[in-house]
């Protein structure tokens, strides 16, 4: 049962960025939402399947664009090991530290990218950092705690979302 909710988020978040994950976008930096699906599954189970689940969802979004293959994979699945070493020692129910950890999680991710996309300039490097990794990352830690938090109270698991274990 949990595998198909999980492949239902997936479909729901390929949907959103198809529909209307480009008309919020601004100056072109839009939210993170495979890294919002990473995030609460390492929430859910652990590092281990954050690394993992973010490697095959990278590969699916490099479907789209095969000349990235592999660079979302590297992306996120950092992401999932930087949020499952985050929270060691951490108190997950606080939404200050939510917060932060997805900010760090995004900000890892799209800093992968944007060396990635640099590599053939490396001075292009710290350009792409402020103009789409910091920004970037920012409007994903503000975007991901609103969307999780209204799909809880909308599918009535409110203490699902900070009470994760």
């Amino acid at each position: 049962m949990r595998a198909l909710r999980l492949a239902v988020v997936v479909f729901l978040v390929l949907i959103s960025l198809a529909t209307w994950v480009p008309r919020v976008r601004v100056a072109g930096v839009g939210p993170d939402l495979f890294l919002g699906v990473v995030f609460f599954i390492v929430l859910w189970r652990g590092a281990a399947w954050g690394v993992w689940a973010g490697f095959v969802l990278g590969l699916l979004v490099g479907v789209e664009d095969p000349a990235t293959l592999g660079r979302d994979s590297l992306a996120l699945g950092l992401a999932g090991l930087l949020v499952g070493r985050g929270l060691l020692g951490l108190d997950r129910t606080s939404p200050f530290v939510i917060v932060v950890l997805i900010f760090f999680a995004a900000f890892s991710a799209d800093a992968v990218r944007a060396v990635l996309a640099g590599l053939s300039d490396p001075g292009s490097i710290p350009l792409l950092l402020l103009r789409w990794a910091l920004p970037g990352a920012l409007y994903t830690a503000i975007v991901l705690p609103v969307l999780a938090w209204t799909a809880a109270r909308l599918l009535g698991l409110e203490g699902w979302i900070l009470g994760a274990a």
